[in-house]
């Protein structure tokens, strides 16, 4: 019987294995973040081993969207640019997993800001899947301060019009910013692929199937994006089309 049982579980436990493996495969080739270095116009942006963060310029100093995974490393790639960390004072975090918010001490003098939908995830009321299986990991924003916006709002800051978009699937709360009407940073809506851009692969995402229809629709959505920048491989332009 034990036999029996062992011989069961061996292929089982191979499949699985498979699975993941192919699984951390596919999620490698999608994450080709580009290096510090200029983006855009007024827009640039900081390699965190597998991620980007964006630095936008303000009129009198500096907005992040997300702010990397180690600090570290985040105020090397921004000094690497002559950019200060003490010049940034607002932080959009488009998600709180750990490769977009650990690294939210190297901005010290920022207000940090997100989504009402995801603040669930701080508090531990929301669960995060990943692979299939819900962590429980501690937040990075967990006793730390922020202030929430919610999907819809418009924000004014500093010389820049900043829309609040809900993208989520990746994680409940996951947001866009839309910035001065042209620059949408997705945070991981979505990555490039054939021109276009699609969820991330399946098992990285709460729920995959919504991800796939928010992608599609904020594509259809907004179509007269310039630039689409992503966390994990760099930025989209509509010049390429």
């Amino acid at each position: 019987m034990r036999k029996s049982i062992r011989n069961l579980f061996i292929p089982i436990a191979a499949a699985v294995c498979g699975m993941l493996i192919v699984s951390v495969g596919l999620l490698l080739l999608s994450m080709r973040p580009i290096p510090d270095g200029r983006a855009a116009q007024g827009v640039w942006t900081v390699k965190d081993t597998l991620v980007n963060l964006f630095i936008i310029q303000g009129n009198s100093g500096l907005i992040a969207v997300d702010a990397g995974m180690n600090p570290e490393k985040v105020i090397q790639g921004l000094e690497k640019m002559s950019i200060a960390a003490s010049d940034v004072h607002t932080v959009l975090l488009t998600h709180t997993d750990p490769d977009h918010s650990g690294g939210i001490s190297a901005f010290p003098n920022a207000v940090r800001v997100l989504s009402s939908l995801e603040e669930p995830m701080i508090l531990g009321e929301d669960e995060r899947i990943f692979f299939g299986i819900s962590r429980s990991e501690r937040n990075p924003l967990a006793n730390e301060p922020y202030t929430l916006v919610d999907p819809g709002d418009t924000l004014d800051i500093d010389g820049r019009t900043i829309q609040v978009v809900s993208t989520p699937g990746h994680s409940p709360g996951s947001t866009t910013y839309i910035v001065d009407g042209r620059m949408a940073f997705i945070g991981d809506a979505g990555v490039q692929s054939r021109g276009t851009i699609v969820p991330l692969p399946r098992l990285f995402n709460n729920d995959s199937r919504l991800a796939e229809r928010t992608i599609m629709d904020f594509l259809n959505s907004y179509d007269d994006m310039e630039y689409i920048f992503t966390a994990h491989d760099g930025v989209w332009s509509d010049s390429r089309n």
